[in-house]
């Protein structure tokens, strides 16, 4: 197993959701999936790949202004019709 972490900051004066997608759900897991950035924050999320030959795959960060919402209610948050996410398209690699 190889575990990394990924650091996202919100430069923004608002809380943030996210949730984190990947090509091979698979040979990558992350925690946590969902979650909420404060404003001027930042959080990790862990990263863990199971050993398997180096291939090519990404991950999908989704990221939406939350107001009110829970954590708990973020999965059902980004299933929302109309709701305005931005995606951040990261290749993973492994050496």
């Amino acid at each position: 197993m190889y575990l990394q972490s990924l650091r996202i900051t919100s430069t923004m004066p608002v809380r943030i959701g996210f949730k984190i997608q990947c090509t091979d759900t698979n040979l990558y897991l992350f925690r946590p999936v969902f979650g909420i950035i404060e404003p001027k924050e930042t959080f990790r999320i862990k990263v863990t790949r199971s050993p398997h030959p180096k291939k090519r795959d990404k991950m999908i960060v989704c990221t939406t202004i939350v107001r009110e919402q829970k954590e708990s209610q973020l999965p059902s948050l980004f299933l929302k019709k109309g709701l305005p996410i931005t995606e951040l398209c990261v290749p993973l690699t492994c050496h």
